[in-house]
């Protein structure tokens, strides 16, 4: 099937309410050694849909638009569930878990851009119009400066809201 478009989302604070076991640094980013104490199946289970994952689910469904997941996250299978059992497709996950273990060093902005360099310079995704939705500054500014744009997902998640 020949895709239209590249649809990028984040995970925690764009399309998944997950305040309450996430802890960031003041910038915005992922403080991600608290995160992974925090990152038992219990404490995902209380995760909740934010109003962007209702924009993920009908991207998925309408079939043209290829729906790429790039997150910070160390995914665990109680990840993977939560995203099935609350119909979150994908077509692509970009995770910690499947980085280079040299990732886990990385600030937030570049490892989401070091991920996505990789995937756009595949010959099938090179041409596509992209964009992304985050909520962290330091991100959304990164993922800029190589050329794709960027929604803040706590204007669109709010926008949604009161839609």
């Amino acid at each position: 099937m020949k895709y239209k478009g590249i649809a990028i989302f984040d995970l925690d604070e764009t399309i998944i309410d997950s305040k309450h076991r996430t802890p960031n640094f003041p910038d915005g980013t992922l403080n991600l050694a608290a995160y992974m104490e925090n990152h038992t199946p219990e404490n995902v289970a209380k995760d909740a849909l934010l109003p962007l994952a209702n924009s993920i689910k009908n991207l998925y469904a309408g079939g043209k638009i290829y729906i790429v997941i790039c997150t910070a996250r160390d995914m665990k299978e109680c990840d993977y569930k939560f995203l099935a059992d609350n119909g979150i497709k994908y077509h692509m996950i970009m995770s910690r878990d499947k980085a280079k273990k040299t990732h886990y060093n990385m600030k937030d902005g570049d490892y989401k851009t070091t991920w996505l360099k990789m995937l756009f310079n595949l010959r099938q995704f090179r041409d596509l119009p992209k964009v992304m939705w985050d909520d962290a500054k330091p991100v959304k500014s990164a993922i800029r400066k190589i050329g794709i744009p960027v929604i803040c997902a706590h204007k669109a998640n709010k926008y949604l809201q009161t839609a």
